[in-house]
């Protein structure tokens, strides 16, 4: 018999402590109930992810490698960034 609980829930803050704002990503995979919900100050993001079929599952799947690829590069290019401008200041 299958567990009641999720099979992945995570809540975490994504800003470091003293940050002026609120920032949050909460993710939960659960039979029938898979969502990914992004917070940053007053904007929510919230991603569904279908599991209801086979064709779905894959699309949800293709999804999340997708999401991972763009941050993965967002990622990169930021650290190049602050790294060949160590010392500015952005308005």
């Amino acid at each position: 018999m299958r567990s009641k609980k999720p099979r992945l829930y995570i809540r975490k803050f994504i800003n470091k402590p003293g940050h002026h704002t609120v920032a949050s990503v909460l993710v939960n995979v659960d039979r029938g109930s898979t969502t990914f919900i992004l917070a940053d100050c007053n904007h929510m993001i919230n991603l569904d992810f279908d599991s209801y079929t086979r064709v779905a599952r894959k699309n949800s799947l293709y999804k999340a490698q997708v999401l991972i690829d763009v941050l993965t590069q967002f990622k990169a290019a930021m650290e190049a960034e602050f790294l060949a401008n160590p010392e500015a200041e952005y308005d």
